[in-house]
């Protein structure tokens, strides 16, 4: 393949394909991604990399200013080493140097996402890397990259590459070099900037060859494995070579894998081994040379286990490693880059425990290797299962899917005709719980029309013309937003696996679970009053671990169970920090265990919702230190930390990892703008646009963004969408909200449909961030009408307890916000509508529901 013969070669080779083009080496990468289930992100992640002009010289120098230190001619087009498409070929004799640089400009403040010519903008991380060729004439000095940052005055190096050293390096083949942050910058464009540069330097006497210039906004690399989740074993057998006992687990035999079907088996006594060799090449879904690398997996000791006790036993280990290495050459050659060592006790068996590396010091992906050496094994007698295997730069890796979409879920419902629901109260709200609603707006405390009782015992008006129950949702745009599932109880097992059937089927990796603290449901307990809040949660995780689902479930803790006083004798925000501590290390010490429950380098998720909340008086209230307080003593009292996400900005010192800032509501995208307008249903004009809107999304993920780049080692943002807010359906909670354009108090909250867009321009919003997690708000708040749920239709009923499929306009009544959110799914994580996603999955699970649904709501 010409000029860059070795680099590519031993990819065709590696995956046996030939090509004689330019686009091989993207093509390749990408077909390898998408066979290993996803797209792998590399260091210029992939939908992060910058349209670079001319960035493969196809065009000669256009686009790119060169410099040679004596004024002479060094730098030209040429066909590379061994013939082939353009590269640039540099000459120099000892003591003279050269330079190509390429100049961008900087976004301006009005920019958006969408604009063409947009590469990065003020506090943006980026990146870029090149490949040289060295030929056996170059024998002293070096090759490079800088990033140079200009404020029209002055030029600032932001990030520079490892040095190719003539003098040591390898000759002969095509290397990639890469550039790394450097000074206080961290490779951030910094205020003031007008424009960057990539600048090539050439201080090597003799004759180097460059070419294929990559950019991109910085993201540590995910590296594509074959088979990491060991789901097709015609894959796992091209991509892992065995020693010792190793086997696939049969679905057919029984589903509990961590994620997906099939599972790795190391089994029988003593050593079993799995190896995956990977080519180091470019960073884009593979290893780069100078990457500080790690690997991450899961692991299940089986009850065959023998020989394990109390304590660990040092022969007895479960092993990850990764190395450098050249296939062909001993194995004992390989250069050790990072591993973990388990030695498990008896307690361990029958929980999937996390795995994660810990480098060597300052080991890097040496030149002189062409492959990482990705191993896992074990010695102890009996069967340990492994799934999920990733390996990416430091920092690269988690556990979970690159790309995690997750959806807020409230379990808050009850229903009389839940065989569960045990206590028999009178009043309609605790019989109905949130399905009921009887306070009025705080706007006019004599105006009933926004009542909601589904009790047919206490009112003749239970049941809506539509003949379905008259629970607590708007009936602002159609008396059908109801459930399809009809007005249900939380904790049915029934229902909630048809919820988790369903998100799977959308393509939704886990449920924010809503969690009030078990001190709330001791209480209600302790009262005779159902703790539905937690019985639902338990419920949850339960039909999460059911056969065949891997659905994972993190929890968005509510703080204000403490500060609005409904736990007594918690008078201090001492009190009410111990009360936080002793919910978090319930959590913790009860289901961390839990196979469903979503963990962050194997640390519990556990979302804060309104971390900076107060007490009524505003004299309580929480900051940084005191939830810095409440981690730490979380994880002295269980030996576990936490993985906390913030929903508004915390300080530079926090313990936060995460934030997803959570504001949905403005007054520019409401229908109705003054509680007047509402009751009289007179609709703003002019009718509101979207343009508030996609400000509102796009200024709530940059925050997240923002604050997660100052420390991208340790911090994560977290995108939102949403498909619309109406809280009618709840008198707005009976409370003022926000101030209506007659100055007034909004009290009701109702957001306007934007001709059917409000839920694209959120979507829109979060595919555009860069976040590599999307939080959807919400699967099933019906109370403020943010649920993605399909809605009650009775025609898609009446077709599904005939076995048809419904025409596409009954579908779409029912089903729209679950196909909106299925098919941006499919577009955020790089999979093909109709075959990694399918949209028929979503009515089929709707459909079975309603023909199988052990209970019956209406």
């Amino acid at each position: 393949m010409g000029r860059r013969a070795s680099p590519l070669e031993l990819k065709l080779s590696a995956t046996m394909f030939s090509a004689t083009d330019r686009c091989c080496r993207a093509s390749l990468l990408l077909l390898g991604a998408l066979v290993a289930g996803a797209i792998a992100h590399a260091g210029i992640g992939v939908g992060k990399e910058f349209l670079l002009p001319n960035g493969s010289f196809e065009n000669g120098f256009d686009a790119w200013s060169s410099w040679t230190s004596d004024g002479q001619v060094h730098l030209v087009p040429s066909a590379g080493p061994s013939g082939g498409l353009t590269t640039i070929q540099c000459d120099l004799t000892p003591g003279v140097e050269a330079t190509l640089a390429l100049t961008l400009p900087v976004a301006y403040p009005n920019s958006t996402p969408f604009d063409t010519q947009i590469f990065a903008a003020e506090g943006q991380k980026v990146e870029f890397g090149a490949w040289f060729y060295m030929a056996a004439n170059c024998s002293v000095g070096d090759v490079f990259i800088q990033v140079l940052a200009s404020d029209g005055l002055a030029t600032t190096i932001i990030a520079e590459s490892e040095h190719l050293h003539a003098a040591s390096d390898p000759h002969g083949r095509w290397l990639f070099v890469r550039t790394r942050p450097v000074g206080a910058t961290d490779a951030r464009i910094p205020r003031g900037a007008v424009d960057f540069s990539v600048v090539l330097h050439v201080q090597a006497a003799g004759t180097v060859w460059l070419d294929e210039v990559q950019g991109g906004l910085f993201e540590y690399a995910e590296y594509t494995l074959g088979a990491p989740s060991f789901e097709d074993p015609t894959q796992f057998a091209q991509s892992w070579t065995t020693t010792g006992s190793v086997a696939l687990s049969d679905p057919a035999a029984g589903r509990d894998a961590y994620y997906g079907e099939r599972y790795l088996k190391l089994q029988g006594s003593g050593l079993a081994q799995a190896a995956q060799a990977i080519l180091i090449g470019d960073g884009q879904a593979s290893p780069a040379p100078k990457q500080v690398p790690e690997a991450c997996g899961w692991f299940y000791l089986e009850p065959d286990v023998q020989g394990l006790g109390a304590l660990g036993n040092p022969s007895l280990w479960v092993k990850l490693s990764i190395s450098a290495w050249t296939p062909g050459t001993p194995l004992n050659s390989a250069v050790s880059m990072a591993s973990v060592k388990w030695t498990p006790t008896l307690a361990d068996k029958g929980t999937w425990v996390f795995l994660q590396t810990q480098p060597k010091t300052n080991q890097a992906l040496p030149f002189d290797r062409t492959h990482l050496r990705l191993v896992v094994e074990k010695s102890l007698n009996g069967t340990v299962r492994t799934d999920f295997v990733q390996t990416g730069e430091r920092y690269g890796v988690n556990g979970n899917p690159k790309r995690h979409v997750a959806a807020n879920y409230v379990g808050w419902y009850r229903s009389p005709l839940f065989p569960g629901a045990t206590t028999n109260p009178t009043s309609p709200a605790a019989l109905w719980r949130n399905w009921a609603w009887l306070s009025p707006p705080a706007c006019d405390p004599n105006y009933v029309a926004l009542d909601h009782n589904p009790d047919c015992a206490t009112s003749p008006s239970c049941i809506r013309m539509n003949l379905r129950r008259d629970g607590a949702t708007s009936v602002d745009a159609t008396l059908d937003s109801l459930p399809l599932a009809g007005t249900y109880d939380s904790r049915d097992p029934d229902l909630l696996r048809y919820h988790v059937r369903l998100a799977r089927a959308i393509g939704i990796d886990s449920f924010v679970y809503d969690h009030q603290g078990h001190a709330l449901a001791a209480l209600n307990a302790a009262a005779g009053t159902e703790p539905i809040n937690e019985e639902c949660f338990e419920a949850l995780l339960d039909a999460a671990e059911a056969p065949g689902s891997d659905l994972k479930i993190a929890v968005m803790y509510e703080p204000k169970v403490h500060f609005n006083g409904w736990i007594p004798n918690e008078p201090t925000l001492a009190a009410k920090k111990i009360g936080i501590e002793n919910d978090l290390v319930h959590l913790v010490t009860t289901y961390f265990r839990r196979k469903s429950v979503l963990k962050h380098d194997g640390r519990l998720v556990v979302y804060i919702f309104r971390n900076g909340i107060c007490d009524g008086a505003g004299t309580q209230c929480m900051q940084d230190s005191d939830w810095q307080d409440v981690f730490d003593q979380v994880k002295l009292v269980t030996g576990r930390a936490l993985c906390l996400i913030a929903d508004a900005q915390p300080g530079e010192s926090s313990p936060f990892n995460g934030m997803s800032h959570w504001k949905l509501v403005t007054l520019g995208m409401l229908k109705y703008q003054n509680f007047t307008d509402f009751v009289n249903h007179i609709a703003s004009w002019p009718a509101p646009t979207s343009e508030p809107l996609q400000a509102l999304a796009e200024g709530s993920n940059s925050k997240s963004n923002a604050w997660a780049s100052a420390d991208d080692k340790n911090r994560f943002g977290v995108a939102i969408a949403w498909p619309g807010f109406d809280d009618s359906g709840v008198a707005g909670w009976a409370a003022s909200n926000l101030l209506g354009n007659d100055g007034n108090s909004l009290c009701v909250r109702v957001g306007a449909d934007l001709g059917g867009a409000f839920y694209s321009a959120t979507l829109d919003a979060a595919l555009a961030s860069g976040s590599d997690w999307i939080q959807i708000a919400t699967w099933n708040d019906w109370n403020e009408g943010t649920q993605i749920e399909p809605q009650w239709n009775a025609r898609f009923v009446k077709y599904a307890n005939n076995g048809w499929v419904a025409p596409q306009l009954i579908l779409d009544q029912t089903l729209q916000r679950a196909y909106e959110t299925q098919a941006a799914i499919a577009m955020f994580k790089g999979l093909a509508l109709g075959v990694g996603l399918d949209p028929a999955a979503i009515e089929a699970c709707a459909a079975d529901y309603v023909r199988t649904a052990g209970v019956t709501y209406d």
